[in-house]
This record gives C-alpha cells, sequence and structure tokens, in this order.
C-alpha cells in the first residue's frame, strides 16, 4: 500500500516553490507551511507506531478469558458435557461470565444465567424457558471507615442499589462511595 503522505509532500513543496517565484498572499504560504510541519508530524508518529505494533505481536497473541469457553456442535452436546453443567444444564456467573458484574474488592456477584435443556432446544435453538437470568440481592462495605454495608444488585453488569434493602421494586444507581473528603458550598 502507497503512503499518501510521499505524494502529498512533493505537491505541497512543488507548491511553495511556485508561490515564492510567482507570489502569493503571506496567508497562503503560511497555511501551506504549516500544513507540511503537520504532515511531517504524522509521518513521524505514524512511523513510530507501526514499529511499535511490530514489537507487539508476542503481547497480543495471548488472550486471558474469564471462564470457560463453552465448545461445542450444538447447544445439547455443550449441555451433555460434564466439564461445563450437570448434563441437562448449565449455569453462569460473574466467575464464569465476564459480562456480570462482579465487585472485586467485596468479591459480590449477583447475576446467574441458565440455560436448560427444555422441549424446542435443538442445535443452537434454546427453547421456550429454557434462558434464566436471575439476580439477587448482595452486601457491599462502605469505602469510608466502618460504616457497615448496604444492599447492592447487578443487573445486565451495570452496579445497582435497590431502595429497599430487601426489595428490588425500585433500583438506583449509587451516587457516591468513596474515601475521598469533599467541601460543599451554598
Amino acid at each position: 500500500m502507497m503512503n499518501p503522505l510521499k505524494i502529498l509532500i512533493p505537491i505541497i513543496l512543488l507548491h511553495i516553490v511556485y508561490l515564492n517565484k510567482y507570489g502569493g498572499n503571506n496567508k497562503m504560504k503560511r497555511f501551506v507551511a504549516s500544513a507540511l510541519a503537520a504532515l511531517m508530524l504524522l509521518t513521524v508518529f505514524a512511523s513510530a507506531a507501526m514499529a511499535d505494533d511490530n514489537n507487539t505481536t508476542s503481547a497480543a497473541s495471548t488472550v486471558e478469558i474469564r471462564g470457560p469457553v463453552y465448545n461445542g456442535s450444538s447447544l445439547t452436546d455443550i449441555l451433555a458435557n460434564s466439564a461445563y453443567g450437570n448434563g441437562t444444564s448449565i449455569t453462569m456467573d460473574a466467575n464464569k461470565f465476564a459480562a456480570f458484574y462482579y465487585d472485586i474488592d467485596d468479591n459480590v456477584t449477583t447475576e446467574s444465567l441458565t440455560i436448560k435443556n427444555v422441549a424446542g432446544t435443538s442445535g443452537r435453538t434454546i427453547g421456550e424457558n429454557g434462558l434464566v437470568y436471575k439476580t439477587t440481592i448482595g452486601n457491599a462495605e462502605y469505602q469510608y471507615d466502618d460504616w457497615g454495608n448496604y444492599s447492592v444488585i447487578g443487573f445486565f453488569a451495570d452496579k445497582y442499589i435497590p431502595l429497599k434493602s430487601n426489595s428490588a421494586d425500585k433500583l438506583a444507581k449509587l451516587v457516591l462511595d468513596s474515601d475521598d473528603k469533599y467541601t460543599l458550598k451554598t
């Protein structure tokens, strides 16, 4: 692939020579000089980035995945594999599926997803009522001093606070939980 800068730089240089020989306003000369300087900087940064990409091939060849990789030709094959589930279902939580909410400080996970082998399950199709998402209320510790715990619930990978500690009828986003000190002024 040809580098477009190899074409643009000679054109700009020829334009500068033309403006100097046959005149032209100073604004145009400054613009062309600025454009040339910007293109030269882009060339330097692009070269450095391409050189860096060539040196990181060994780091990019390893990938870490939290949880198992489910492998099989059909859903029934995966469910029957004892390494994944119990033969009739698979249950995944945040330890097995990275897309769920997980509080690393308090080791709190509240979400789970169960895939069941029910009527209508064939190939890669899950039968009706064969996919069950469940979330429960857990406890997390306040970051500030020893204030105790507060209720927390993971809902589709986001952290929410139930407005009642034993009911998830109404949820809110957590406003603040840190040990930083703030000064409020009116």
